[in-house]
């Protein structure tokens, strides 16, 4: 159970592959990409970010992700 302590949870990723035209399986996939690297890191960084808090719902890892994420995110728009 990912309610567990210590235990980190998996996440299904080939979904955020799939939406830059990619692909893969459910935890291993990728896309490639063309374009400025900010952009291209700043938009995979956000869906990353949507399909991780969505496959959390309400769970204690939600809050966690939301504040890593967020980070990054902010670390990515320098």
């Amino acid at each position: 159970s990912i309610e567990e302590p210590g235990i980190i949870p998996w996440y299904v990723i080939n979904g955020i592959a799939k939406s830059f035209s990619g692909g893969g399986h459910k935890f291993a996939a990728g896309a490639l990409a063309k374009g400025n690297l900010q952009i291209i890191v700043s938009k995979v960084l956000e869906k990353t970010k949507e399909s991780i808090l969505f496959q959390n719902g309400n769970s204690k890892w939600r809050f966690f992700w939301q504040k890593m994420l967020d980070t990054v995110l902010e670390s990515a728009m320098l």
